[in-house]
């Protein structure tokens, strides 16, 4: 059930599948499980836009020792624990991805023209229908979009 169930869509009807800050709070089944729904219910040359927490960006962040941009997380805490609190959500993240691990994730559910895309700009989507967070200043987070092969 539930997200990476059948989604009561039918086949190929769907321009657009967008989802910013979800996919990191399934596990990897779940989330291919997930993919191949928003392939199956995306018309052919529909797009898909997906924003996750940047597994890169933050490791980033933990060599510099810098997570002040994260308001919520304790500072005094040891480096270490204090990524690994904000990577996984304080355990809310089964999964960490950079955009190898999600462009592997979309090619296996048979994305294709997966690119790597900044906050507040996309190829697929009109940037005036992208929701307040989806912004040129969302530097945490990782945008990736991908097309469902026209033809297919």
């Amino acid at each position: 059930g539930g997200l990476g169930g059948h989604w009561a869509i039918e086949d190929g009807t769907v321009s657009v599948v967008y989802s910013r800050h979800v996919m990191e709070h399934v596990t990897e089944s779940e989330l291919s499980s997930i993919l191949h729904q928003c392939y199956r219910v995306l018309r052919p040359g529909g797009g898909i836009r997906v924003g996750v927490p940047c597994f890169e960006i933050a490791v980033n962040q933990y060599v510099s020792g810098d997570f002040a941009f994260a308001g919520w997380l304790d500072q005094s805490e040891p480096k270490a624990k204090t990524f690994i609190r904000y990577i996984t959500d304080n355990g809310n993240h089964p999964i960490l991805l950079d955009f190898e691990y999600l462009r592997h994730i979309l090619a296996a559910a048979g994305f294709a023209d997966v690119t790597r895309q900044s906050g507040g700009d996309s190829n697929i989507l009109d940037v005036a229908m992208l929701p307040g967070g989806d912004c040129p200043g969302d530097w945490v987070t990782l945008y990736v979009e991908a097309r469902q092969p026209a033809g297919s």
